[in-house]
């Protein structure tokens, strides 16, 4: 059986265009992290907060989220999120 020719385009990391816009993306969300953590923090809590987000995204994107399920929405988790982030970071400052 011959193998199906895809008819997609290119990804994305293999698109010059797109890998600078991705880098230049990831230089300003690194920025606004270390806003909110400080700059030794910045690495940590950044997966953190992406992963938070994306766990969250697929959650509401599944219907997981449904405000009459969790009387919550993607929104207030992410608002949780970041506030939980940014007293972990003050708390970490406090015990240094």
């Amino acid at each position: 059986m011959a193998a199906k020719k895809s008819n997609s385009a290119p990804l994305p990391a293999n698109d010059p265009e797109a890998a600078g816009a991705a880098s230049r993306l990831e230089i300003q969300y690194l920025a606004i992290v270390a806003d909110l953590v400080g700059e030794s923090d910045t690495p940590r809590y950044g997966a953190l907060l992406m992963a938070g987000a994306h766990g969250i995204a697929g959650l509401k994107l599944s219907g997981h989220l449904a405000k009459e399920k969790g009387k919550v929405d993607g929104e207030q988790l992410v608002r949780t999120l970041v506030d939980a982030i940014r007293a972990g970071a003050e708390n970490a400052d406090s015990l240094a």
